[in-house]
This record gives C-alpha cells, sequence and structure tokens, in this order.
C-alpha cells in the first residue's frame, strides 16, 4: 500500500523510530499492528527531524492479511492513530513502489512569523522572529540565491544508476 500522511510533529521526536520517544513511524505501525500488520517497518519518503510537521508524507507498506478494502485499512488505521496523525490517502502500490525512489519532487515550506509579540495559535507552525527589522525585501533578495539548478549528491544516492544529482532545481 502507498499512504500519505499529514502530521503535527510537536509532540513527536521526528518521523524514525527511535528509543528517547513516541516518533511518527513507532506510531504508525502501533496502528497497523493492531490491525493484525506483522510488517517489521514502513517505508517512508524521507525522515523529519523532532517537531517538524508534514501535509503530504508518502509511506508504503506490505499488509497482505488485510482483506477488507483500501477503504476500510483508511478508516482502520485513522481510528487507531493519535489525533496528531492522518492517513489522507491510500491506495494498492505497484509491487515496485518505493516511496524515496518513486518520488518525483519534494517541497518544503518554512513560515517565520514576524511581530513584536509571539502567536501562541502560530508556535507549532512557524518561527517567531520579533526583530523589527526583518525585511521583506531582504528576505527576497537571500532567497533569489537558492533559485536554479543545484548539485545534491552529497545528500545522498540518485533513484537510479543513471540518475544525474545535478537535475533538481528549487524555486
Amino acid at each position: 500500500y502507498r499512504a500519505t500522511l499529514e502530521y503535527d510533529g510537536a509532540d513527536f521526536f521526528g518521523f524514525q523510530r527511535q528509543a528517547e520517544g513516541p516518533t511518527v513511524q513507532g506510531e504508525v505501525e502501533n496502528a497497523l499492528r493492531r490491525l493484525g500488520w506483522r510488517g517489521q517497518a514502513i517505508l517512508a519518503a524521507g525522515r523529519t527531524d523532532t517537531g517538524v510537521h508534514a501535509a503530504g508524507q508518502v509511506i508504503a507498506f506490505d499488509f497482505d492479511e488485510w482483506k477488507h478494502g483500501e477503504g476500510d485499512l483508511l478508516r482502520a488505521l485513522n481510528a487507531n492513530l493519535p489525533p496528531a496523525i492522518a492517513v489522507k490517502s491510500l491506495a494498492e502500490a505497484a509491487p515496485d513502489f518505493h516511496p524515496r525512489y518513486s518520488a518525483k519532487s519534494r517541497r518544503y515550506r518554512y513560515t517565520i512569523y514576524n511581530a513584536p509579540v509571539r502567536s501562541p495559535l502560530l508556535a507549532r507552525s512557524a518561527w517567531h522572529v520579533p526583530t523589527p527589522e526583518l525585511s521583506l525585501a531582504g528576505l527576497n533578495e537571500a532567497s533569489a540565491r537558492l533559485v536554479g539548478r543545484r548539485d545534491f549528491a552529497t545528500f545522498g544516492t540518485p533513484p537510479e544508476a543513471v540518475s544525474s544529482t545535478s537535475v533538481y532545481s528549487m524555486s
């Protein structure tokens, strides 16, 4: 199966399972186990750090024991996940599907809340910068340096042996 997760990561020690505390991967695997899953680990498109949220984290897992259909699995998983994690979509995947290597793109969004006083409603999703001299023109000028083709070879292995690590672009 291929599933897309959305989560508020504020109360998790990142995506990847670890001993120190609760993780998104651990919660999803526990929910699957409550449904009869016998797998060892789910696959993910990537990992997030402590406190990071996701709006479209793709995961994959085999679940041959499930005989009730995709819609029932989606509802059962959501019923067994904590309120901070939701499976937004779920479908059968091709046998060779891998959420990391099959990905065509990734998108990251960073939010800066620039005001003299913090916002409790934005505290979990934005970086509070109280400095009054933060300028939109300066941020645009700095971010313009990121636009263009970059070589991401140092960040991992290309998805296919013939792939180039320099074809990715930022915009």
